[in-house]
């Protein structure tokens, strides 16, 4: 090799040495990271382009998770990446897509080192062989900070967090915004794969969804969930420009007040009564037949069918089948003074609730169903006697048309807010 040669490539391992301490590695096949033969770690963030070219011509490299080799890959419409020479199983092919979940690692880093804090990238814990996509070190605890932008299986996610917390790291998931749909003002799709991520730090009832933009610098932190039907819910929604918002600010809370909820509820209530009805199939269908057998209209269900309940994420059928086989099966047969147990609307719906288990960011949950006695104790339908024993107190009240269920409906929310 030519002594200007050598002396290039001497600059550039001295460059590489100065970056040492930063483990970036890309889903999607892409990494801005790799290790040498002798497993000097080599990142192409900061090295220019001639000096890209003189790696790719004398070095071979390595994939710093599954060791297999990569080959350096950079030109006019690519940002310089290390690519899997050949089609592998590699758990680094989980982390995201492309140069969208590696702009936004990127930015998360900075951000976090902007504000003094001690993070690395893909640092890699032996006790778990995990490597997180930022490890933050504050107040002598870790936070392993996950930026996920693919869709990966459950059994990753629960694994990657029983992981972490096995060698007491703090597990902190922010999804990729490709994931963030926004029906309305505070209106969003959720689907099984997003309610995976809720998060809860204190309060049982507090769950919150995190999401991050790269193209628009914008951390949106969506709380206080509330589904309206399958796959939308209502959410306090937050958008922070990186640039103007502090790490610690995303654990502050933010919900809705009882009337802002109920607002929203009403409109949420008459578009249940006055909407028509898609062909039905499934657990939808087995509903209209129960309604049928009982000789009961969708239209004339009491107003007290189909009310908010935060952790309505737990069940697998939409919160007015739920609750009506509550409210039909459950107390309207009761005469005034007879005693029921929350026992048996958990028996009567027992097939009807996902296992906590499938959420593991949180680390309690309030019952649905015991959310919604509460709603109808103070709508004084029933009364609570102890623990798990409730009373009639009031009969149900059922409607004849439309126009009644509707004005009943808003009477309803307004005796809530009050």
């Amino acid at each position: 090799m030519p002594f200007h040669e050598v002396s290039m490539f001497f600059l550039i391992v001295c460059r590489i040495m100065a970056t040492n301490s930063e483990y970036i590695e890309e889903g999607g096949g892409h990494l801005l990271q790799a290790k040498t033969q002798i497993g000097v770690v080599t990142s192409l963030t900061k090295l220019t382009s001639n000096e890209i070219l003189e790696l790719k011509k004398h070095k071979r490299f390595f994939c710093p998770t599954c060791n297999e080799e990569v080959i350096i890959k950079a030109g006019s419409q690519v940002a310089p990446h290390f690519a899997h020479l050949s089609k592998v199983n590699c758990p680094a092919n989980e982390k995201g897509e492309g140069a969208y979940h590696e702009q936004g690692k990127l930015l998360l880093l900075k951000w976090l080192k902007d504000q003094g804090y001690q993070v690395s990238l893909e640092a890699y814990l032996p006790k778990i062989n995990q490597r997180p996509d930022i490890l933050l070190k504050i107040n002598g605890k870790h936070i392993a900070i996950e930026y996920q932008c693919a869709r990966i299986p459950t059994e990753v996610i629960h694994k990657r967090n029983t992981g972490y917390r096995s060698i007491g790291i703090t597990p902190l998931w922010i999804l990729g915004a490709n994931q963030f749909k926004r029906e309305s003002s505070n209106l969003i799709k959720i689907d099984p794969f997003t309610l995976q991520f809720l998060h809860q730090f204190k309060t049982p009832n507090q769950h919150s969804l995190y999401y991050f933009d790269p193209n628009t610098n914008v951390l949106t932190t969506a709380q206080d969930l509330y589904e309206v039907k399958k796959r939308k819910a209502l959410a306090k929604l937050k958008f922070s420009h990186l640039d103007q918002v502090l790490f610690r600010s995303m654990f502050l809370y933010r919900q809705f007040t009882k009337n802002q909820l109920l607002t929203n509820w009403i409109y949420e209530k008459n578009k249940f009564r006055v909407q028509p009805r898609k062909n039905s199939y499934g657990n939808d269908l087995k509903w209209k037949r129960l309604l049928y057998q009982k000789g009961i209209a969708i239209d004339h269900l009491p107003s007290i069918i189909y009310l908010p309940v935060s952790s309505q994420f737990l069940m697998k059928t939409p919160l007015w089948d739920w609750q009506s086989r509550i409210v039909l099966d459950m107390i309207n047969p009761l005469k005034i003074g007879a005693h029921f147990s929350i026992g048996k609307c958990f028996a009567l719906l027992r097939n009807q609730s996902f296992s906590s288990d499938h959420f593991s960011m949180l680390h309690t949950i309030e019952s649905p169903i015991k959310q919604y006695l509460q709603w109808l104790c103070k709508l004084n339908i029933i009364q609570q006697r102890s623990a798990t024993i409730y009373e009639k107190i009031r009969e149900v009240e059922f409607y004849q048309h439309i126009e009644e269920a509707v004005m009943g409906d808003k009477q309803l929310i307004y005796t809530l807010m009050n």
